[in-house]
């Protein structure tokens, strides 16, 4: 999360050289290159200040919480004004701080109400070769040319009731960018054609699980991952009251797990042959689950190897590093 603030400013640590930034460098979406928030960059600098370690410093106006997305010389967030009105989309010169392009993307009429700790620049971007992708929830989803600015489509018509404000980022499998839009009124999955923002598929979360739930505790605010599973990619998605795994290509559902709980926000991750769950919940009373990989149709009697019930981070993704989570 951002500052709350009407400006932020953004700092990068110069790690690399500036002629020859390795592929390796580029950060495409909002937890880097594996999903899950891990780098294998090393010779980092482990402390840094106004005076140390510092290459450049650059305002941005407006507000945003939306990480940094880094592809070759670009960097790109988004912003918003603090009324929603004008939302943009920013790209900075990663050697110099220079800002290249500053773009309003929407202008929404009647923007949604949001939490006072959110921003109507949450979600974080996602970059790829000459493109990058900007979400800002049922206020708007546009591909812009990376080096010009442009925008090459958007849509306006894919609609939710956040309640609290869009957070959930989207992905990109192959040529489909994959958005969720979980909100007190509708619950749904959405595979994009990222060429031309058509529609190519659209997975409507199970109506029987959601039929006698308070409209509070229907809405969900996570991002989801793409994990490798016996060979296949498949897409795996946390949203309230049930985990599934879809099928990135079609969004059909391939398993799923239920559980009891609302306002799923941190990203899942994965190895060992497990998924591991925030089930959200209020804090205090957030669970953590194990889920065994490889399952087909309903798994949760069959697939939860053990459950964290007590002193579970109600909001902070987790990293898993060997066998420490």
């Amino acid at each position: 999360m951002g500052p709350s603030g009407t400006s932020r400013l953004i700092a990068l640590v110069f790690v690399f050289s500036v002629n020859s930034t390795p592929a390796s460098a580029n950060w495409p979406d909002w937890r880097g290159p594996t999903g899950d928030g891990r780098s294998d960059a090393t010779g980092l600098p482990l402390s840094w200040s106004e005076a140390e370690n510092i290459v450049w410093k650059t305002a941005i106006h407006d507000l945003g919480h939306s990480t940094p997305v880094v592809w070759g010389d670009q960097v790109w967030l988004t912003t918003a004004k603090k009324n929603g009105r004008t939302l943009y989309a920013v790209c900075i010169d990663l050697n110099t701080g220079r800002v290249a392009h500053d773009i309003e993307v929407f202008h929404p009429d009647k923007p949604q109400r949001i939490h006072r700790n959110n921003s109507y620049a949450t979600p974080s971007a996602v970059v790829e070769a000459g493109r990058v992708y900007v979400h800002f929830g049922t206020f708007g989803t546009a591909a812009l040319d990376s080096k010009t600015g442009d925008v090459l489509w958007e849509r306006t018509d894919l609609n939710c009731e956040h309640m609290q404000g869009p957070v959930s980022s989207p992905v990109l499998f192959g040529d489909v960018l994959i958005l969720h839009f979980e909100g007190t009124d509708v619950q749904y999955i959405v595979g994009l054609d990222k060429n031309s923002g058509d529609t190519v598929w659209r997975y409507e979360r199970p109506e029987e699980l959601y039929r006698d739930v308070e409209p509070l505790f229907v809405k969900a605010y996570h991002t989801p991952v793409l994990v490798n599973v016996d060979g296949r990619t498949q897409l795996v998605s946390n949203g309230a009251m049930l985990v599934t795994g879809h099928d990135p290509q079609t969004g059909r559902e391939l398993w799923r797990v239920r559980y009891r709980d609302d306002n799923t926000i941190s990203r899942i991750v994965s190895g060992l042959g497990l998924f591991f769950v925030n089930c959200g919940g209020p804090p205090n009373a957030t669970h953590l689950w194990a889920v065994r990989q490889g399952g087909a149709g309903d798994v949760t009697d069959t697939h939860v190897v053990w459950k964290m019930t007590e002193d579970v981070p109600f909001e902070s993704s987790p990293v898993l590093v060997g066998d420490l989570l």
